[in-house]
């Protein structure tokens, strides 16, 4: 099927073989709709069975309980590109190689949901009713929902997405850098390494992990670096209505909480199990809490710098709101004008209103005078404290002025034109070089003296080394094609 009104309805089971033609590009356009159960019946890993690629769909659209089944889901080679579930009731015998959606998607499932490689929301809502399992799960886009256990094998991303898990929530990586991330999680959430070589140490540097259940970072060999290393505004919620536990397996080696926010008001709160670091805040709340070992080994900061590190201190913000609480309206392309640094205009916004500068924050600005990325440094005052960083673009709209550059002996000439707002450059319109000229220009120690009329190259030619030289034109001055006395005298009397 390759055409867009290529089409194949499909009342009953849709079952397909092998492709022994081998071709991976069989279903590219169109749709296939099956009422029945589907089914890849080849196990044959080198064929292209079911391929769907570029805009190809299936369509489950049954009124009963509907089952898919890959015999060969692992080889990428049998695959839904753009699975349409208009029956929620589809039931995934074997795993599947990918998911990604192309709408919003609802799958009520009593049995587990195996994904080989990529479950993909894609900016649509996904919600299952049961466990899932795969390799990689990509959360872009709001309101997807898993009421079981998730395990992300490999890798669990957002891209300006929220996930909420209704069982317990296991990761190898998780990686966090929008403001509007959010993960929660009803049960225990356990990350199992972090060290990636494609995941930089600050994967969870912006948006929220909310957990009811136990947290657990697994895994203390030496390797294992940056498997829950919060920096930015990243903050993880503990807000279970039981006591939650918190372990870090590998608490030396680069595995902490930037900041720490309990909910948690049972009686027992929150139990440290192991050292635990918290670089920007623990904000307690006044809610109980227990260190390891009476807290030698972890490490905690002083946020409202009133002298008491925060796992001592009363009230850690001293009464006034964590400005990462706020929100900072994202900051557009800003134009850079001539001789100008660029200080957009801020709005801060919490609780819906907006903030006032200089009096509920202060912003510093930097690297805000060339086109490129720059920063802005937001802390808070009065009623609120610490600080939160945005980033913006800035672009130029060049005004390029051209200058000549005459080439010399030794360099090319050409034309550059540079911006006169930011001072960006190019060249074009390039001239060879002319190479020296020189010319006799004096007798000194026995030695011809010959200078560039360009430049103020020179060099030296020993008469001597010449005599009866032939064809040496430099030095034979009456041209009769050899050096001898005749010329040395020509250059005694004229030099």
């Amino acid at each position: 099927m390759q055409h867009d009104d290529d089409y194949l309805l499909v009342n009953g089971d849709f079952s397909v073989g092998a492709n022994v033609s081998g071709s991976s590009n069989h279903l590219t356009a169109g749709t296939v709709e099956v009422k029945g159960d589907f089914k890849q019946t080849s196990d044959i890993t080198g064929y292209y069975c079911y391929n769907e690629t570029g805009t190809h769909k299936t369509i489950l659209s049954g009124n009963e309980t509907q089952t898919v089944s890959f015999e060969c889901y692992y080889s990428g080679r049998n695959k839904f590109e753009n699975l349409i579930l208009e029956n929620t009731d589809v039931y995934f015998s074997t795993p599947i190689y990918q998911l990604k959606l192309c709408e919003d998607t609802t799958v009520t499932n009593e049995n587990p949901i195996e994904i080989y490689d990529t479950l993909n929301t894609n900016g649509y809502a996904f919600k299952a009713s049961g466990n899932m399992t795969a390799k990689k799960v990509q959360v872009t886009g709001n309101d997807n929902e898993i009421n079981g256990s998730l395990n992300a094998t490999n890798l669990l991303s957002f891209n300006s997405g929220s996930l909420k898990v209704g069982g317990a929530c296991t990761v190898y990586v998780i990686t966090m850098q929008h403001e509007d991330d959010y993960l929660f999680i009803n049960g225990d959430f356990t990350v199992k390494s972090g060290y990636d070589s494609s995941v930089s140490y600050n994967h969870l540097s912006a948006g929220t992990v909310e957990l009811k259940g136990n947290f657990y970072q697994k895994y203390s060999s030496s390797y294992v670096y940056y498997g829950y290393n919060e920096t930015g505004t990243h903050k993880t919620i503990l807000s279970g209505n039981e006591v939650q536990t918190v372990t870090f397996a590998a608490y030396k080696n680069g595995n902490k909480f930037n900041t720490l926010i309990s909910e948690n008001s049972s009686e027992e709160g929150i139990v440290f199990a192991s050292p635990v670091t918290v670089s920007r805040l623990f904000n307690h709340k006044g809610n109980n809490f227990t260190l390891y070992n009476n807290g030698n080994g972890s490490s905690f900061v002083d946020f409202d710098r009133d002298g008491l590190n925060d796992n001592v201190d009363p009230d850690p913000t001293n009464g006034r709101t964590d400005i990462i609480d706020a929100k900072i309206e994202t900051i557009g392309n800003q134009k850079l004008e001539k001789n100008t640094a660029c200080t957009p205009e801020l709005y801060i916004i919490y609780n819906g209103a907006e903030l006032e500068k200089n009096t509920d924050y202060t912003a510093v600005f930097s690297n805000n005078t060339v086109p490129g990325t720059a920063s802005v440094t937001v802390t808070g005052m009065g009623d609120y404290i610490g600080s939160i960083a945005k980033i913006f673009t800035i672009y130029c709209q060049h005004n390029y002025v051209c200058d000549i550059v005459a080439p010399t002996c030794t360099a090319q000439g050409y034309n550059i034109y540079t911006c006169d707002i930011c001072g960006n450059n190019y060249k074009d319109t390039y001239v060879s070089a002319l190479s020296h000229n020189y010319e006799l220009s004096s007798f000194e120690n026995n030695c011809a003296v010959f200078s560039c009329v360009r430049c103020d190259s020179i060099y030296n030619e020993p008469f001597s080394e010449h005599i009866n030289q032939r064809d040496y034109a430099v030095l034979d001055m009456n041209g009769d094609g050899i050096v001898n006395a005749k010329d040395y005298a020509y250059i005694l009397k004229n030099y």
